[in-house]
């Protein structure tokens, strides 16, 4: 959130690639995507070549593309895209694991309903609180990826 730059994505995405990391390819992708999210063709650029990285490896879309593009679609406030996505997402039927939580908890804040219940991250945090540390640090970077990176 704020720390990285396009630049900064493409330099790790390079390496990656020089290595065979596809997990640290869609990782530096999904983070340009952030960082690029008010611009509509830069993102749809990146998706594109997540897309290609992740047929490749013969894989599915994980938390971070979700996040990511979900991210997107807030930024664009694009309401046809956030349904097309979460209709995807909903028609995976993912089990819950903290990641999947994490993706839900996203389209939540989009306005959709929860498909996973509360959950104790901390044990000594109530469910309530988490939900609203989790809000504030995706509009926090909601912010962030439309104004860029701070320059702290």
């Amino acid at each position: 959130m704020g720390r990285s730059t396009p630049a900064e994505c493409d330099a790790v995405l390079s390496e990656a690639d020089r290595y065979g990391e596809t997990l640290t390819m869609r990782t530096a992708l999904a983070a340009k995507l952030i960082c690029q999210a008010g611009d509509i063709s830069a993102a749809q650029d990146v998706i594109a070549q997540t897309d290609s990285v992740i047929r490749t490896a013969s894989g599915l879309r994980g938390w971070r593309e979700w996040t990511s593009r979900t991210v997107f679609g807030l930024r664009q406030a694009d309401r046809a895209y956030l349904d097309q996505l979460h209709e995807t997402w909903l028609s995976r039927n993912t089990p819950w694991s903290l990641n999947s939580h994490v993706v839900d908890r996203f389209f939540v804040f989009a306005g959709y309903p929860a498909r996973y219940g509360p959950v104790h991250v901390i044990p000594t945090e109530d469910p309530a609180t988490a939900d609203q540390r989790r809000h504030s640090t995706i509009t926090s970077l909601l912010e962030t990826s439309q104004h860029g990176p701070s320059q702290a």
